[in-house]
């Protein structure tokens, strides 16, 4: 349901554009090496996600809301770039869509390369913030909207980090749910294709 939905505010047909990629999706995240980025990875984003994205305005939350879905879509434990790999698909998908050319394109293609090295991501973020003065403050932070090299930045910098936050908000989980995720990781890699 949320997948559709998701098709509808974006002006996306479901048949066929939205149904294919439905289906796509669903049989990649559940190809049979998977232990951890699965189906339930990316419900666990989505929930976490609820409630923390009005402030993105309706592009910001388009974004964070495809790149939970696409994020993780190519993933081979032995290949070091699905995520470049997720991002090209994520390509093929806009260019299906009509939305190749979109700030929402530019904006999720980034989100996804950032789940590459999240630290290394989070870390220039944090920097590209200070710089511009944008605050990363969650209770005083409100994306006013507009369009401009200033406030696509903004939005860049602060829907990323929030979703880095909710893929590894994993690791904040009780021992047992952290060692639960360290063995469902150990064992998708090495493993695929």
């Amino acid at each position: 349901k949320r997948w559709r939905t998701l098709m509808e505010s974006l002006g996306v047909p479901w048949d066929p554009v939205g149904q294919c990629w439905w289906t796509k999706l669903i049989e990649l995240h559940l190809e049979p090496w998977r232990a951890y980025h699965t189906l339930k990875h990316i419900s666990e984003i989505l929930e976490r996600l609820d409630g923390v994205t009005e402030k993105l305005g309706k592009v910001g939350q388009q974004a964070v809301c495809l790149a939970a879905w696409f994020h993780d879509a190519i993933y081979v434990g032995r290949w070091k770039d699905n995520e470049r790999r997720s991002a090209a698909l994520f390509d093929k998908f806009c260019e299906a869509a009509g939305l190749s050319d979109s700030r929402l394109a530019r904006l999720v293609r980034q989100i996804i390369i950032d789940t590459e090295k999240h630290a290394d991501a989070v870390k220039r973020l944090r920097e590209e913030a200070r710089e511009k003065g944008i605050s990363l403050d969650p209770l005083s932070f409100s994306f006013s909207g507009g369009e401009g090299e200033g406030k696509e930045a903004e939005l860049a910098i602060v829907s990323s980090l929030l979703f880095l936050d909710c893929d590894l908000a994993v690791l904040s989980r009780s021992s047992e749910g952290y060692l639960q995720y360290a063995e469902q990781v150990r064992k998708g890699e090495g493993r695929g294709r």
